[in-house]
């Protein structure tokens, strides 16, 4: 994505999202370099295996993220093109 969304402003918007407990709604991440997706796919992975372990902190970019809240997140590719979906 040429617009300057990478792996560390994605990291940043979900510690953000983790220590205020809200969730993000995400679109085109289909315009996402591979290895940037791919990068960003793994932090989810992260945040995925603390909620199921019902982890008190998260750790992203070196840093530990608290969160009071569970945070959920959704990714959906627009009908248009092919179908990608993340629920958890």
């Amino acid at each position: 994505m040429k617009q300057g969304i990478d792996v560390k402003s994605m990291g940043r918007i979900f510690i953000g999202l983790i220590k205020c407990g809200a969730w993000g709604c995400f679109d085109e991440f289909n315009r996402l370099e591979e290895a940037v997706l791919s990068a960003v796919s793994m932090q989810i992975q992260v945040i995925q295996d603390a909620i199921k372990q019902r982890s008190p902190a998260v750790e992203l970019l070196d840093r530990k993220a608290s969160s009071v809240l569970m945070i959920r997140s959704v990714v959906f590719k627009t009908p248009v093109r092919d179908t990608m979906h993340l629920v958890t």
